[in-house]
């Protein structure tokens, strides 16, 4: 067996997580980031994850006991009533990158001089970076988006085949999981999912 497959995917992603955060602490270092604790500007109702982040969350919840209460209002169905997020610790990739000015590639596309042209891409929340020009920032002040997110599909497809399932892993809306979460309370543990 190889040392890859001798670690779960679960593990794997924990590492993927701890990489992702590392690399957002020196994305922002220096910057004049304006958000913080509470702050959920980034935090969108309807977002899904594949089905390994879903079983992070999961057993986290389920390791700390914790009581989740899917908020009601338009935002992230794990924010609590003061806008902290109830699995901050186990919160997937997708939340790991935000308030850092991402970066991409993308086509010039339709319309443009040379549409197969590569071009980058630069954005960020707009609650904070004000009166900061995004194109003029360095390279290691931007979190470049493609490489993590293609270990995370390996991950999810890993996962899914260690899960003894086939086909292709699905994605798990978060206001599904938090609903689900909020029923532990009265069920017995019997286990992560997913």
């Amino acid at each position: 067996m190889s040392s890859r497959s001798s670690v779960s995917a679960l593990d794997r992603l924990r590492a993927l997580h701890g990489e992702t955060d590392r690399r957002f602490t020196s994305a922002v270092a220096g910057l004049p980031v304006g958000c913080g604790s509470g702050c959920f500007a980034c935090c969108q109702d309807g977002l899904t994850v594949w089905e390994v982040e879903a079983a992070a969350i999961e057993a986290h919840v389920r390791e700390l006991a914790l009581q989740v209460s899917p908020s009601e209002g338009a935002g992230c169905a794990f924010l609590d009533r003061d806008g902290r997020c109830q699995v901050y610790d186990a919160r997937p990739y997708v939340c790991r990158s935000q308030g850092a000015v991402l970066r991409w590639s993308q086509s010039a596309g339709d319309g443009a001089a040379d549409p197969t042209s590569i071009g980058e891409a630069r954005a960020t929340c707009d609650q904070h970076l004000q009166g900061v020009s995004l194109d003029t920032l360095p390279l290691a002040q931007t979190f470049a988006l493609g490489p993590a997110e293609s270990a995370l599909v390996t991950l999810a497809t890993e996962h899914h085949a260690e899960q003894g399932r086939r086909g292709l892993p699905e994605r798990v809306a978060l206001r599904t999981l938090a609903e689900g979460l909020a029923q532990l309370r009265a069920t017995p543990d019997t286990g992560p999912t997913g």
